[in-house]
């Protein structure tokens, strides 16, 4: 915790005008248009890759964790836009996503946040051992390292192998993606 945030004044700033501007209510075109037109250099964080995982050095250099046993994986976003998205877990990694807001409950939880499976979308993940993997999804099913899997009441569960796995769009079909877990 003692470096969290932007370590060593990181790679934005923004000086204030004057006392009154930190105390403004009303937002400041010149910080506004300095924060719209920001670029982030971001290779990783905490490990994730620049989508906003969790988990690791935040230097990139590390790869996510092997799933090993019973996992979940959720999403969630950083501010009102749909490319804020990241994962909640960092044995999971978003490759090119987007975020919807999104309200589902499974198993007496809600989540609000969903991964929108266009077709640039790529989940990746790795598992040290043969597990079933069960996704939720309000489309026709995924793709799971290359093979369409469908969806029965929006429930994708599939069978999978030690090693790592891609979930991207199930071919002819968007949709969201809720939470996939592993059991």
């Amino acid at each position: 915790m003692e470096n969290a945030g932007r370590f060593w004044g990181g790679d934005f700033s923004y000086t204030f005008e004057n006392e009154d501007n930190l105390l403004a209510d009303d937002p400041m075109p010149a910080m506004t248009a300095a924060l719209n037109a920001y670029t982030s250099g971001l290779v990783s964080v905490q490990g994730g890759g620049a989508d906003g995982g969790d988990g690791g050095d935040g230097g990139g250099t590390e790869p996510p964790p092997v799933i090993d046993g019973s996992v979940s994986c959720s999403f969630g976003m950083s501010g009102s836009s749909g490319s804020s998205v990241f994962v909640n877990n960092s044995a999971f990694t978003i490759v090119t996503g987007n975020g919807t807001k999104s309200d589902k409950t499974i198993n007496g939880v809600t989540y609000n946040i969903a991964l929108k499976l266009e077709s640039s979308t790529t989940l990746t993940f790795a598992t040290s051992a043969p597990m079933t993997l069960t996704a939720y999804t309000d489309s026709a099913g995924i793709n799971l390292d290359g093979t369409n899997k469908p969806a029965a009441a929006g429930v994708v569960t599939a069978d999978i192998a030690a090693g790592a796995h891609t979930i991207k769009r199930h071919s002819g079909s968007g949709g969201n993606m809720q939470k996939p877990s592993r059991a």
